[in-house]
Formats: C-alpha cells, structure tokens, sequence
C-alpha cells in the first residue's frame, strides 16, 4: 500500500510539472515567436493574439479545478462541524484490522483526493456514514455539489450575464451581408484574391455553403504560402494560371505576386484591363512583396478592388462603373463607434466607410470631369450639382472624405452650378433647391479655403431664393 501511494504522488507530480511546463512553453515561447509589439499603437494585434491565450486558460483551469477539490475537502468537513482527522472510525478500524483490505485500500494522498468526489474526506467520520442514503450519496456529496453550485454562481454567472450580449452574435447580420455584398458586386468569372480572415472565411462560407457566385474563383492569398494548397486546392481553382514549376508563394524560394499577375496576363480582353478574367483583391496585398506595384495598381469597386494593369493605362473611371447599392446604408457608419476595435463588426463597418469614401470619389471625378466640358448643356449642369450633392451628403457624415477630396474644390464647382442653374430660369422645385444649397455652402466656407466673391454670390443666391424656405 505505501508503495502504491509513493507511486501515485509521484505521477501526480509529474503531471502537475508537465501542465506547468506546457503552460510556460506556451506563453513564453508562444510570445517570443509573435513578436507582436504589445502597446496602444496595434490593437488589432494585440486582441489577435488574446485569441490563441485560450490553451494556457485551460491548463490553468485545471489548476483551479484542483485548488476547488482541495478547497472543498477542508470546507465542508467544517460545516458540517467534523475535522479532517486523521483518526479511523469503529468501521473502519475494524476494516484495517483485516489483513485482506490492506491490499484493497491503499491511502489517498492529499493530490490524489483533488481528483476524487469528496468521499474520501467523510471515511474519518461517523457522523458522515450513519447519515449515508440507501443510495450510497453521503451529506459530504450533496454539500460538494452546493459548493460547486456555489463556485458557479458567484464566480462564472455574473461574468457570463456582463459579457453575453457582447458575444452573442446569433442575431447580427452585419458580417453575413458584408460576404453577400462582396461576392454580389464581383463581375462575371472574376477571380477574387483574399487576404484576412474577414473576407476569406465570410466568401467562402457565402459561396460554398450558401451557393453564391460559384462562377466567381475565391483565391486565398495566405494560404498560397502552404504547398499543401496547391496540391490538393488547385482543382477549384481551375480558371487561375499558377507560375509553373513552383507550388509555392514566397519571394525567396517560390513564385512572386509579380509572376502570379503575369501568369494570368492576357491583353486580348480590354475589358478585363490585362487579365485573361476580372482580377480584383479584397483588402490589401501581402507585406515584404512589392515588386508587381511597380506594374500593377488598384482601382476601387465596391468593397474590393480592381487590379489594372498599368500598361493599358486606362483613365481613372475605366473599370469603376458605380456598381449597384450596397445593403449597409451610409446612416449604419454612425454605429461604428459602438463595437470594439478589435470586432469583426467594426472591421466589416470600416471596409463599408472605404467603400462609400471611393464612391464619393467617383462622383467627384465624374462632376470634375462634366463641368470641365467645352459644350457644356443645361441637363450637364444639373447631373454636376447633384453628384455634387451626393459628395456633400458624404462628406457631412464621413470626415476622412478630406483626405482625398478637396472640399473647397466640391463647393466651389458645386456653386458654380448653383449660378448656372439659377440663370436658366429653373422651376419653383429647382428654386428652393438652389436655396437650400447656398445655405449648405454658407454653413460651411467659414472651413474652407474660399474666396470672398464665392461667399459673396452665396449670400446673393440665398436672397433670391430663400423665401421659399421660410417654413423649413
């Protein structure tokens, strides 16, 4: 018996040390080999790698779960007002007076009853077995299952009730619609590159489960680096021309962004701007490879982008036909500030926020290019003042439209419509919507970098119209 007992301390020794072990190894050598620079500037980063600390949590859960065993073991002998003794009741003296039980029961050392049901700790006391049921359940095991019962709803319940409306996601469709949006607005036979878990796992759960777009080819960028990939995927991929003689991405020891691009060339397609299909890319490229931009640029479209090839040197609203309206309305960007940096939710909001800002551009280019005309008609004038609108309605929810739109440009051309619209003898309509817009540039020139003579016919147009919009 003692033999026996030495023999189980020892492997629950060890056991203990190996989980410890493991628990070290993973967080030490697990940080080590990330990398990531944990600080404020990176909190994408830092919530990625929270993520894989899930491992060391369950190590350190059995841990606990010992600690509760041990816990209990001295707790409920005290409520119920014995002492873990080590002195033998009648029964079981009489029990270890018979040479054949030595054999049967050997001691429990104070590890090992960590591992038990509690039983063991009411075999000192009388009390505990006259009050055992015909069933065997002691009073010992009932006041483990309350203290257990206990543990639960002072530890684990109130951080379930405080974190579970943040987890629960079976009632959002953000993410759900932005995999439909994305795949929806892919022309036809497009080959779709994909970089980050939000749109690779969102297109392929749309498109593999759902069943929709299968003529569009999804293209996984990171997974190119694994050559497993290649050898077993390659078959639903069967419109992509791989670099031959190498199944591997890698800069170094495989092919290039750079060969994968000329591998797909193919200029016989215009309409295709230097690909043999649609080539677009969803997010961004992979970093430390940038030798194709030296070729290849990016357009927008919808929520991914056109890869051009710059030989065809298309004009910058080839290949950017405004594309059909995305389900996510402008007015749900307001929410963004309402989920985490670190949530799916706000990743899927931003890529919308780009998607909206590239618009905006478009229309911007669009009335830039309109009013610049030589012939210019009245219906040009119209379609200018109200893309023209459309840019402010934009720029007025999303500040970040500055960094790529001059916005003393936009109401500069959107005032110039504005007069030339008031001298072609506009409707009643049309009047109190030359009004409103010279109110909306009022507002606003104080910001912008505009001349006193455009303030000046501002306030004129105002005082011509603005009758119309005293009930407003």
């Amino acid at each position: 018996p003692m033999h026996s007992s030495s023999a189980r301390r020892v492997a629950t020794r060890w056991l203990c040390a190996t989980l410890f072990g493991f628990l070290l190894l993973y967080v030490g050598g697990f940080m080590q080999l990330t990398n990531l620079p944990l600080s404020d500037k990176m909190p994408l980063a830092s919530s990625v790698l929270q993520r894989f600390f899930i491992q060391p949590n369950a190590v350190l859960a059995l841990f606990a779960g010992m600690g509760l065993a041990l816990v209990h073991q001295v707790v409920v002998p005290r409520l119920l007002q014995t002492q873990p003794s080590k002195q033998r009741s009648p029964q079981s003296k009489r029990k270890s007076d018979d040479p054949a039980s030595l054999s049967t029961a050997p001691a429990l050392s104070a590890p090992e009853s960590a591992f038990s049901t509690g039983a063991s700790a009411s075999s000192g006391s009388a009390s505990l077995s006259s009050s055992s049921s015909s069933s065997g359940v002691t009073t010992n095991h009932w006041l483990g299952i309350a203290f257990a019962v206990l543990v639960v709803l002072v530890v684990w319940a109130p951080l379930a009730h405080q974190q579970y409306h943040f987890w629960a996601h079976y009632d959002r469709e953000l993410l759900t619609t932005y995999a439909h949006d994305l795949l929806e607005s892919m022309p036809p036979n497009a080959i779709l590159l994909l970089r980050g878990d939000l749109s690779c796992n969102g297109a392929f759960y749309a498109q593999v489960v759902e069943g929709l777009r299968p003529d569009v080819t999804l293209v996984p960028i990171e997974l190119l680096t694994y050559r497993w990939w290649l050898r077993t995927q390659r078959q639903h991929a069967p419109n992509v021309r791989f670099p031959p003689g190498r199944e591997l991405y890698h800069p170094r020891i495989g092919y290039s962004m750079l060969d994968f691009l000329r591998a797909n060339r193919d200029h016989s397609h215009p309409e295709y701007l230097g690909f043999h299909r649609p080539m677009l890319l969803a997010k961004d490229w992979k970093d430390r490879d940038d030798a194709h931009l030296a070729h290849y640029e990016l357009r927008p479209h919808s929520l991914a982008w056109l890869v051009v090839d710059k030989e065809l040197s298309p004009s910058l609203m080839d290949g950017m036909a405004l594309v059909r309206p995305l389900r996510v309305p402008l007015s749900a960007l307001t929410t963004m500030e309402a989920f985490p940096f670190d949530s799916w939710e706000k990743q899927a909001l931003m890529r919308y926020g780009e998607s909206y800002y590239w618009r905006t551009f478009q229309k911007y280019h669009a009335a830039q290019s309109l009013a610049k005309k030589e012939d210019l008609q009245h219906a040009d004038v119209v379609r200018v003042m109200e893309l023209l609108e459309e840019v402010i309605a934009v720029m007025e929810q999303l500040t970040n439209t500055g960094k790529f739109i001059n916005q003393s440009n936009v109401y500069e051309i959107y005032l110039s419509s504005l007069l030339a619209t008031a001298n072609a003898q506009p409707t009643l309509e049309k009047q109190s919507r030359l009004a409103r817009g010279a109110r909306r540039f009022l507002a606003v020139e104080k910001d912008l970098e505009t001349s006193d003579e455009w303030r000046s016919q501002a306030k004129q147009l105002l005082e011509q119209f603005g009758s119309l919009l005293e009930d407003e």
